[in-house]
């Protein structure tokens, strides 16, 4: 069977399975619940709000590779976390994470913390209402002790990029756009989070990555790898996942393979199947 059969055929059988118990963990009506394909993982996401996409699975993914081993306590802060998407699937990927999941909007920290419930682990990721901009004054966060740092911020300016269909709908141009901290606000928080060697990981849009470089040196983060993704190989990439190391020295930068997400013809590449369905 195909592989997005099968999870089609999973989030199917998920949501018609005991339909009393699923009424106690999510509205059917405004929500839906969806597997996240490894671990037993689950995700609570309202219909016509923010949902998870390609990106949050590719920039876990990422960040799962950048700290060696599996032993160690790693202490990590996501900035941004909305529903707790990113922060439960690096989690799926490497056991021995202590997240701290920071979200600003009430709607979205509800989910999260609804999100950490329904899969059992509230001891594990700590969630934080509060904002990227006020990190100094979140006490869940010790300056320059956190191993990881990671986020998928929102793309655009405000005033710039495509307006989601339902330009009501606050839960998306919030996540969509700058509203709660610019590109630079983002980078200040992981820069004040992690210690000194922490690595700091980020997915974002190509056409910001000057941006982006010239930011983190200038948050004291210096970047140390790159891997752009492409629709396919005949169109330019549109996202690039990155990786910086605090008050690390210049040198030795490295620009990965490129990420190619579907052949010509839509289907999706062996790659993307493998970070979608594997447990590794």
């Amino acid at each position: 069977m195909h592989s997005f059969l099968f999870m089609a055929f999973r989030i199917k059988y998920i949501e018609s399975y005991s339909e009393k118990f699923m009424d106690d963990q999510y509205n059917r009506l405004t929500e839906s619940i969806e597997d996240l394909g490894r671990q037993g993982f689950r995700l609570i996401q309202r219909r016509n709000g923010y949902r998870y996409g390609e990106d949050t699975v590719l920039l876990s993914h990422f960040a799962s590779l950048q700290l060696p081993g599996n032993k160690r306590m790693v202490r990590a802060v996501e900035l941004g976390a909305n529903n707790g998407a990113a922060s439960l699937l690096l989690l799926a990927r490497r056991p021995n994470f202590k997240i701290v999941a920071i979200e600003k909007q009430d709607c979205a920290f509800e989910l999260l913390v609804r999100n950490i419930n329904l899969n059992h682990q509230s001891d594990v990721i700590v969630p934080v209402l509060g904002d990227i901009r006020d990190i100094k004054n979140l006490s869940e966060v010790i300056a320059a002790e956190n191993d990881l740092c990671f986020c998928n911020p929102p793309y655009f300016r405000v005033g710039s990029g495509p307006v989601p269909n339902r330009e009501d709908n606050e839960d998306r141009l919030e996540s969509r756009f700058e509203v709660h901290g610019v590109l630079e606000d983002f980078l200040s928080a992981a820069s004040y989070s992690l210690r000194f060697g922490g690595i700091f990981v980020m997915v974002h849009r190509a056409g910001r990555l000057a941006e982006v470089c010239e930011l983190m040196r200038k948050q004291k983060i210096e970047p140390t790898q790159i891997r752009f993704i492409h629709p396919d190989v005949t169109r330019p990439a549109t996202a690039f996942l990155i990786c910086g190391k605090k008050s690390s020295a210049s040198g030795g930068f490295k620009v990965l393979p490129p990420l190619i997400l579907r052949d010509t013809e839509g289907q999706i590449c062996q790659e993307l199947n493998d970070i979608y369905n594997s447990e590794g």
